[in-house]
């Protein structure tokens, strides 16, 4: 029936661009994935691999029309199809793989009209949205939401964008009239200039108190369980200022920067708040045969003193969906986490520090890419918050990741990746005494073949 209700849609979509005499634009991408892991919950020894699996297929399709009435007005639909291999429950988001393969969800990725009033121009529906960043992504959120982004120029060089979204409406599990929502806006202040840019921006949360506000007490709004919610007895607020720089003038050596500061209003009680800071650099000089980069990230951490709140950054990264826009590697600090593993290091987190080399654009034979990622870092929170839930690593820690990335272009639009990476976690032993201090290391190895049309 699904499919039937999509095939009925995609056939308005034509015909609808015939009888208005517009255009239609199909484009899409199918990605295969074969993915080995090996120990991401770093467990040692004998209890390694006994909860997980070591060896996974998936694919996504995703698939997008384009009704384009003017260059002043289109409408925008876009359908993703996630399916693992073998996997049997055809009501599952990642099912319908099994003999058979009939079934599987069918999701609306995105759906999202495009016009312009005069000056300015609109985007209204479920769309994507990422805050700004000129290092390996903005921690703070980067997914699909369901919001309205509005933006100005005011000469070629200055524009303002803002952008309202309901990350959350829990009236479906409560009544209509409860306090259940969680929302979020931006207000973006993009600046480009001769030789180099700034993006500074500023953003406010609320999540009410019938909404998962429970998180709060780590540092991340959590919106995966939001009928949960215990222990505030008002809204909690949430906000950020931060910007982007990114400097070209130089160029071949190029240098990015951001900067952000974040704080959360947890309610009257004052171990509820929080408020940190996140900062990461880098410096890139393009050379013929390889792009190498020094990068560098550090993000305040907790105190010795759970009384007074946290000195960790607050995100809307999180679970249901969302998730952060830290992008430093494939594997350990990897926000973005996609049809592969992800995120396994920071959890959404920020207190850690790390330098990583980059070599990027490696290529000594036609078609053929490598990506080169060597990363050691440190914690940032005091060693006292050890054992507990959600973090990895503190100040007496330390961590280092090492990726291979390659890519062929096999065709045009036919593209073979491989991805390798193995992540090692040194905790000291006098720190940890419940969660453990003894981690076996983690290893992936990805192969992906993507088609873009």
């Amino acid at each position: 029936m699904k499919r039937i209700l999509v095939m009925a849609l995609v056939a308005c979509f034509v015909l609808g661009a015939a009888m208005a005499n517009a255009e239609t634009k199909f484009s899409g991408s199918f990605e295969h994935s074969l993915e080995w892991t090996d120990n991401q919950d770093f467990q040692e020894g004998s209890a390694d691999n006994n909860n997980e699996e070591d060896f996974t297929a998936l694919q996504r399709v995703r698939l997008y029309f384009e009704h384009v009435t003017s260059e002043d007005l289109r409408a925008v639909i876009g359908f993703e199809f996630d399916t693992t291999w073998g996997a049997q429950d055809s009501n599952d988001e990642y099912g319908g793989g099994a003999i058979g393969s009939d079934g599987g969800q069918l999701e609306i990725k995105h759906a999202y009209t495009d016009f312009k009033t005069g000056p300015l121009s609109w985007r209204v529906g479920l769309q994507g949205l990422a805050f700004p960043s000129s290092v390996a992504g903005n921690p703070i959120f980067a997914s699909d939401l369901a919001g309205i982004v509005t933006s100005y120029a005011f000469n070629e060089n200055v524009s303002v964008v803002a952008a309202y979204a309901r990350l959350w409406d829990g009236n479906n599990t409560t009544t209509d009239q409860a306090d259940d929502e969680i929302d979020a806006a931006v207000v973006l202040l993009p600046i480009t200039m001769d030789g180099w840019n700034v993006t500074p921006y500023a953003a406010y949360a609320m999540a009410g108190t019938g909404s998962n506000t429970t998180a709060l007490a780590f540092p991340v709004i959590d919106l995966t369980n939001p009928s949960s919610a215990v222990g505030y007895t008002d809204s909690v607020t949430a906000t950020w200022v931060g910007a982007a720089l990114g400097v070209n003038m130089f160029d071949p050596f190029t240098f990015g920067m951001d900067l952000i500061y974040g704080s959360v209003d947890g309610d009257e009680a004052e171990d509820n708040d929080r408020s940190g800071w996140y900062f990461a650099a880098i410096g890139t000089y393009k050379l013929d045969m390889v792009t190498p980069s020094l990068a560098f990230i550090y993000g305040t951490g907790d105190d010795d003193d759970i009384t007074n709140g946290s000195e960790t950054m607050p995100t809307l990264a999180c679970g249901g969906g969302a998730h952060s826009g830290l992008a430093l590697t494939e594997f350990g600090l990897n926000g973005a986490g996609g049809t592969e593993s992800g995120d396994i290091l920071n959890n959404s987190r920020t207190d850690f520090m790390a330098v990583a080399l980059i070599l990027d654009d490696i290529s000594f034979l036609e078609n053929l890419k490598h990506k080169f990622v060597l990363v050691y870092g440190k914690g940032t929170s005091d060693e006292s918050n050890a054992n507990r839930a959600n973090i990895m690593v503190t100040e007496e820690d330390s961590f280092w990741e090492v990726n291979l990335d390659s890519t062929y272009a096999i065709y045009e639009n036919l593209a073979l990746n491989v991805n390798m990476a193995y992540l090692d976690v040194d905790r000291d032993e006098d720190t940890w005494t419940t969660a453990g201090a003894d981690l076996d290391a983690a290893s992936k190895l990805f192969v992906n073949l993507t088609y873009k049309f």
